[in-house]
């Protein structure tokens, strides 16, 4: 029988997929940099069988875990901790408004009880109950001055807490600006006699029927003008306002004793004056301009000034011409 010879065809294998270049980099990555990679080159490295090298790795692998693991359960009891002292500070700080709660009742009867000797003090220098002794006159009228000055101070404090614990909230209503201008310059008006001071206070003309807090506007324009009286020996005290598009412009000049520049982005923190002295020779508390840029704020405006020391200064605040919930409508 003869022998043939059997030919196979050539069979073409497709090239294996080769890796592209970002897999190459990362392998390469893993592989050098990575704790991975020192893992693999570590247990690579061991002189001993494939078997022994497995359970090296794997025993690693279980350390890092348990590791891991123990980590998780520190951050898990620091955490634990943190909620903890959260927990505590909000018990402290829900005791310290109940506290600051009754302060505030308690100064609210006094206020209430200032007030009603202030008017009797002042109906005792009027005469109402008859002539008061030239010897007595002095004192009464210190009394008078130091129960305004005390009832101003509860009130800024009663106004302050207030502010910062979320309780007050704006009387939105129609306003007349002309009126509330002409109700500062009546009330400061002696004031400014008293100090020799020439004092004008007008509002533009054609500006309509506002919408906002006119109470909280009025005390706002009353801190600014107390403010430049007292600060003012000599000179005058101008007030002015006018409408800027949707917007209200409040000014407030004076040719007082000024403030440094470096002293104008701290003006109105709470408590702060420019330095002691002036707080001897002007009193105050420092709490009225802080007062004045919160209300200001909760209107949706801004306050700012302008000064130069020895010359004056110029406070201006803006506020829209119509507020709704403390933003423009």
């Amino acid at each position: 029988m003869s022998k043939r010879e059997v030919t196979f065809p050539d069979v073409i294998l497709a090239p294996s997929p080769t890796p592209t270049r970002w897999a190459e980099k990362l392998a390469r990555f893993l592989l050098s940099r990575s704790p991975l990679g020192k893992l693999v080159r570590w247990v690579a490295a061991i002189k001993a069988s494939v078997h022994a090298k497995l359970l090296a790795g794997f025993m690693f692998v279980t350390l890092l875990f348990i590791g891991m693991g123990v980590m998780s359960l520190r951050i898990i009891t620091k955490m634990s901790d943190q909620a903890q002292l959260l927990d505590e500070a909000h018990e402290r700080v829900h005791s310290s408004q109940e506290i600051q709660h009754a302060l505030a009742l308690q100064m609210n009867f006094t206020a209430m009880a200032l007030l009603l000797k202030d008017e009797t003090t002042e109906m005792v220098l009027d005469g109402i109950y008859g002539e008061v002794p030239p010897y007595l006159k002095e004192p009464l009228t210190d009394i008078q001055t130091n129960g305004k000055h005390l009832l101003r101070l509860i009130n800024d404090v009663l106004d302050l807490s207030k502010i910062e614990a979320g309780r007050m909230d704006l009387v939105l209503a129609e306003y007349s600006v002309q009126d509330i201008v002409e109700t500062v310059r009546a009330s400061l008006q002696s004031l400014a006699l008293e100090k020799g001071l020439e004092f004008v206070a007008a509002a533009q003309d054609d500006i309509p029927v506002a919408l906002g807090d006119g109470k909280r506007i009025t005390q706002c324009l009353m801190n600014l003008v107390g403010n430049a009286l007292k600060f003012s020996k000599r000179g005058s005290v101008a007030v002015w306002v006018e409408r800027q598009g949707d917007d209200l412009l409040y000014r407030v000049s004076d040719t007082g004793i000024g403030i440094p520049q470096h002293e104008l982005e701290n003006i109105f923190t709470e408590f702060q004056q420019v330095d002691t002295a002036i707080t001897r020779e002007f009193s105050g508390t420092g709490l009225g301009l802080n007062i004045t840029k919160k209300f200001v704020e909760m209107h949706g405006g801004r306050i700012w000034v302008e000064s130069e020391l020895g010359k004056g200064s110029t406070f201006f605040f803006s506020i829209p011409l119509r507020v709704n919930h403390g933003g423009a409508t």
